[in-house]
């Protein structure tokens, strides 16, 4: 069963980015491993604008898979299905997901958002795990 290992802590360093303070893992049933995102790692959580702040976990170990030295080293399908596995997580052991409601309104974003990240060209394998803050 997939699950959050550790908390997700990090350091601001400007109004779209941040850096990874403690290392942060996650337990991925798809993949059958441990991912683990190392300190000092720079990412801006979730890049798409629609739907934005849906899940900052997800989109560090999203942003984490998306780099050419990621452990393990997945294809972009793969970075995807990991990205809609860690938002369905955090769906399924929210307390608002008593409601009928609530769990189809975020189903649908998870689908949205775990699509438009799949078919989005340019980022996958662009930057390696330890990339600098400029060269964002």
């Amino acid at each position: 069963m997939s699950k959050f290992k550790t908390d997700l802590v990090v350091k601001v360093l400007s109004g779209k980015y941040v850096s990874i303070y403690e290392p942060f893992t996650y337990y991925s049933t798809l993949l059958d491993a441990d991912i683990t995102v190392p300190p000092e790692f720079i990412c801006d959580f979730e890049s798409v604008p629609l739907l934005k702040g849906t899940s900052n976990r997800g989109g560090v170990l999203h942003d984490y898979l998306c780099r050419k030295n990621s452990v393990p080293k997945v294809t972009k399908q793969q970075a995807a299905s990991v990205y809609f596995e860690a938002m369905e997580l955090r769906d399924t052991t929210s307390p608002l997901a008593v409601s009928k409601y609530w769990r189809v309104k975020m189903f649908i974003k998870r689908w949205v958002k775990s699509s438009i990240v799949r078919v989005i060209p340019g980022y996958f394998n662009k930057l390696i795990v330890e990339a600098i803050f400029k060269e964002f």
